[in-house]
């Protein structure tokens, strides 16, 4: 039986955010809601709500939901699919409730700004499930299991349709599909006042999934399927940690302009064997911004991103065996001055190939990772457009101490070592270039870092420091040379 002494407000209009009470009561909305054709009102589901998923013990009116209870939009036998489409519940004031269940093709909407709070779970169990309009959705975690809209564009199916919601807030887990061959997970949030990396639109503290490819992926706007809509708004995603085989996607038609900006706060080292999809024929890119502490690697095949690479924060790790064949934007490194590194490098468990960019930009600074093999195998990068820029030191980091290892990258200068950075002719680096290990000593010498922009790319090598006494004779022989000069003048 339920305690009357939660109910609080007449309809929805629970409003208190208090803990849970020890008392809670499980609500079934009956399928049938799909046989009003329409969008409906909360106050008029009334007759379609019992309190176990049977007929047996329909409940007088509509409930007046307390943050205890449990929500359950599910079908009865054979009246699931009976015809009729989908439709709404428009809500009017906040709801508070322990869990959310959604088994069939309903959708939550709001024409007024309201304030959705799941304590527990959000179970998505359909892709049609939807949630639309100026609603703010926190949740500690969502679980879907074909697909489902948190925010989208369009039409989800059966007569349900949809659009941008406020804000999206999942405070733990948000699991995409789990079932083979459905629907990934679309979210459209991009109403948060002056919202950017630092305000996201979406928080989400873990993102994970169980699909490889696009059926395990986040999309932003509409699901991959649908690149007939329009990307218009620009959104903001702040993930902490991405894990399993989550991916993040974007998708929309030839006048889509919209940006997703992802940024990764990465507060533990945590890897994805996802990766990153821009479908349609549109201008919609997704940018990537690393500002953690630890590291974030997507170890997938498919980069499909243009919007570039921000390191302010922590590391990003992304797949040099990239089947885009797309340059991936500008590769910024902007170290903030609290943060103990910035570093960009590549996730593929095998050492070597090259990753895209039109240029690298230098102005806090950073570090690159370039793993290496040999002399003929590391990781590279190559850019369509431009060079090195900046002012800032662009820390070199070979991801070992080892001397041993060190010495293969010795040569009798930096233009004969190996070419980290590729570029057109007429390109160049004007940033500073340094090394995580500046000098080292390997059989009785010592070798110093040195680094060369050469017309055709930026060359790194270790070469060996002069012994004094050939120190001096150089010395001597540039002060000759010097004296010369002057009285030829």
């Amino acid at each position: 039986m339920k305690n009357t002494f939660l109910k609080c407000a007449p309809f929805l209009g629970v409003l208190s955010l208090a803990a849970p009470s020890a008392f809670s009561t499980d609500y079934y909305l009956n399928g049938d809601i799909r046989q009003l054709h329409s969008d409906v009102a909360w106050e008029d589901t009334s007759g379609y709500w019992y309190q176990s998923s049977g007929t047996s013990d329909p409940y007088d009116g509509v409930p007046e939901i307390s943050s205890s209870d449990n929500l359950i939009f599910d079908y009865i036998g054979e009246e699931f699919g009976g015809g009729g489409d989908g439709g709404n519940i428009i809500l009017s004031s906040d709801l508070n409730v322990n869990n959310l269940t959604n088994n069939i093709a309903v959708g939550i909407s709001a024409s007024t700004e309201i304030n959705i709070n799941i304590s527990g779970t959000l179970d998505m169990d359909r892709y049609v499930n939807a949630f639309s309009g100026a609603i703010n959705l926190t949740a500690a975690n969502v679980s879907v299991q074909q697909g489902a809209f948190l925010g989208g564009l369009g039409t989800a199916g059966l007569g349900i349709s949809i659009s941008a919601i406020k804000s999206l807030n999942v405070t733990g887990m948000l699991s995409t599909s789990f079932s083979p061959g459905q629907q990934p997970v679309v979210f459209y949030a991009n109403g948060v006042e002056n919202h950017g990396i630092d305000n996201a639109d979406a928080n989400i503290n873990v993102l994970t999934g169980t699909l490889e490819g696009r059926s395990g992926a986040l999309f932003y706007g509409a699901k991959d399927t649908h690149t007939e809509h329009t990307i218009a708004q620009d959104g903001f995603l702040s993930v902490n940690r991405v894990t399993g085989t989550a991916s993040i996607g974007v998708a929309g038609n030839s006048n889509s302009t919209g940006n997703l900006t992802v940024v990764f706060k990465s507060t533990a080292d945590s890897y994805s064997t996802g990766g990153f999809f821009e479908i349609g024929a549109g201008q919609s890119k997704i940018a990537l911004v690393s500002k953690g502490v630890f590291s974030q690697s997507f170890e997938g095949s498919t980069m499909q991103f243009t919007g570039g690479v921000r390191m302010i924060g922590g590391g990003l790790f992304l797949n040099y065996a990239d089947d885009s064949g797309v340059s991936h934007g500008r590769l910024s490194f902007e170290k903030d001055g609290s943060s103990a590194i910035a570093s960009f490098g590549n996730s593929n468990q095998s050492v070597g190939g090259t990753f895209v960019f039109d240029d690298i930009d230098v102005s806090g600074g950073g570090e690159l990772v370039v793993r290496f093999s040999d002399r003929s195998t590391f990781d590279s990068i190559s850019l369509s457009s431009g060079g090195i820029s900046g002012t800032g030191t662009l820390v070199i980091d070979f991801a070992t101490t080892n001397v041993e290892d060190l010495a293969k990258l010795i040569s009798d200068s930096a233009e004969e070592g190996i070419r980290i950075v590729s570029w057109e002719a007429g390109n160049s680096c004007s940033a500073n270039i340094a090394a995580a290990v500046s000098v080292f000593e390997y059989e009785g010498a010592e070798y110093v870092f040195r680094s060369a922009s050469a017309d055709d790319g930026l060359y790194v090598a270790y070469v060996a420091v002069p012994e004094p006494a050939l120190a001096a004779a150089i010395l001597g022989v540039l002060a000759v040379a010097m004296a010369a000069r002057r009285r030829r003048r």
